[in-house]
């Protein structure tokens, strides 16, 4: 079915149980194609059926029908009318079910048996017939056979918990964010403070990446070193009391700073460009399923998008599922993704500006040595 507000296919499953539906739609733009979202169906399906099996046949034949008269499902008496025209009961009738979408009526007399004990005989054959069919499903051919492996079951569940991590952590953002408004507000700095606050940061800069100044009591002041890599951060505090001053604390907190930023070990921007985000649904990073409506025909196509760089245009290529077939065109998204990926060389990624920073700094000083050897050689 196509869904024209989200602008995307969807399969859709509808399940009875105990007169409750159960229904979800399941959209090809969100599950990574009409395969992909034909197994994420399949599997949701089987998860309910699972947990709400179907109605036995017993289960369906005990239901007490709106035109029962006598209070027990499949028992009721039976008339018929004298010679003086006048109607008058004679038995009492148990409904069997065979299991096979027949039933068998069994008689019991009133006059042989009298009305108690001709009704209570006719409870007894019916629960003893309803009691051999055992916990065989009610019309079988009907119900929806599991077809899910466990591995599509999973991936189900994972894809359903990602709305529900989103919410959350937008839940959690607003939170926090609600409570630094609420101690902004409360605060409510004068001048006096915004102004010593200037200072203050004013103090504090070093000019120098990853090292800050702090200060504390007398003699206590000093710059404090940090570097984050990779997820982890390196500090280390060098007090001007300790070192015998503010310049002696900075030349030593320059150079452990820089001995630690280059032995750390860096990735590359191809390396960091591999990194599959949340949304993505292809499993390959720069790999995305484009659909869209062209004089009323839908195309599909694998493109493979280039990593942005500085001062290049964005580049995709695209592969048409139509002419190359699903798997060969994803294929040639992958291939081509690569070779997008193999253009970045191993330039270091550098998200930073302290980092970028650095590293030029480094590079200066190196073709600046470079270039007075070969002054002191030509001498």
């Amino acid at each position: 079915m196509y869904d024209p507000l989200v602008k995307s296919y969807y399969q859709a499953v509808v399940i009875r149980r105990s007169k409750k539906t159960y229904q979800r739609r399941f959209y090809e733009s969100r599950c990574g194609g009409e395969q992909a979202a034909l197994k994420m169906a399949q599997a949701w399906r089987d998860t309910i059926i699972a947990k709400y099996p179907a109605m036995t046949t017993a289960q369906f034949c005990a239901i007490v029908r709106a035109n029962n008269t006598s209070g027990i499902p499949g028992v009721y008496l039976k008339t018929k009318a004298n010679g003086r025209g006048a109607v008058e009961s004679y038995a009492w009738v148990a409904r069997i079910p065979l299991g096979t979408g027949k039933t068998r009526l069994q008689n019991f007399s009133i006059k042989t048996y009298g009305e108690d004990g001709a009704r209570q005989r006719a409870i007894d054959a019916r629960e003893e017939g309803l009691a051999s069919l055992g916990n065989a499903v009610y019309k079988p051919d009907q119900q929806p056979m599991p077809v899910s492996s466990t591995m599509d079951v999973e991936q189900l569940h994972a894809m359903l918990r990602l709305p529900e991590e989103r919410r959350k952590e937008q839940a959690a953002r607003r939170n926090a964010k609600a409570q630094r408004n609420v101690q902004l507000a409360a605060k409510k700095q004068t001048a006096a403070e915004v102004a010593a606050q200037q200072a203050l940061q004013k103090a504090t800069s070093s000019g120098e990446p990853y090292i800050s100044r702090y200060i504390g009591a007398v003699e206590r002041s000093g710059f404090r070193v940090s570097i984050v890599r990779n997820g982890r951060s390196y500090r280390k505090s060098f007090a001007d009391g300790i070192y015998g001053g503010a310049t002696a604390a900075l030349e030593a907190a320059k150079i452990w700073r820089d001995q630690t930023f280059f032995a750390l070990p860096a990735i590359s921007k191809a390396q960091a460009v591999t990194r599959i985000p949340a949304a993505n649904t292809s499993g390959v990073a720069g790999v995305y399923l484009r659909r869209e409506m062209v004089d009323g025909k839908r195309r599909e196509a694998w493109v493979a998008y280039a990593p942005k760089q500085a001062g290049k245009l964005n580049r995709t290529k695209g592969f048409s599922i139509a002419k190359y077939g699903e798997k060969q065109a994803f294929a040639l998204a992958v291939r081509a993704r690569r070779e997008f990926v193999a253009e970045l060389g191993d330039v270091p990624h550098l998200p930073k500006h302290a980092a970028r920073q650095m590293l030029f700094a480094a590079q200066k000083a190196a073709s600046g040595s470079a270039n007075a050897n070969q002054d002191d050689d030509a001498g």
